[in-house]
């Protein structure tokens, strides 16, 4: 049984910077030169509804097929809130008291399986009437909770 990843570090990371080297210098205008800048990827502000996508497939050489990439499935689980994720962190642009980057999740897909070429997609979804989460699967609609949805599978939050 793997650890589990906190979102919040799924974001640190995205939000950290890389050093570009020589190979992928950046041209700078004012001093006229390649330099090895830092490549950074930032919010500026954030949407009212919020999709997240989880990497969940990654290429990898499989000898069964004479070394063709297949796309396998990443199954760490992804611990993220239910009620309240705070991007704040991450937006640098001026804030809004009236909106803050604050979400309540109220959707998630998940995908069984172990390639993107095999597999199974549910969602659990949360009713914005009843407030009560539901499971979907095909046909078949259950009751369940939000912290049901936080799995291996998790691969779009909304």
């Amino acid at each position: 049984n793997r650890p589990s990843i906190p979102l919040k570090d799924c974001l640190d990371q995205f939000a950290a910077g890389e050093q570009l080297d020589e190979h992928n210098a950046w041209y700078c205008s004012t001093c006229k030169k390649h330099v090895c800048a830092l490549k950074l990827i930032t919010l500026w502000n954030t949407p009212d509804v919020l999709v997240l996508h989880l990497k969940r497939f990654t290429f990898e050489k499989c000898p069964a097929i004479d070394g063709r990439l297949i796309r396998k499935k990443i199954e760490e689980r992804v611990d993220f809130p239910i009620d309240r994720l705070d991007l704040s962190p991450y937006v640098l642009g001026p804030a809004d008291p009236e909106a803050p980057p604050i979400y309540r999740l109220f959707g998630v897909s998940e995908h069984m399986g172990t390639t993107a070429n095999s597999g199974h997609y549910t969602a659990t979804v949360r009713n914005s009437e009843d407030g009560n989460w539901y499971r979907h699967n095909d046909s078949a609609v259950g009751t369940t909770s939000g912290d049901a949805a936080v799995t291996g599978g998790a691969y779009l939050l909304f």
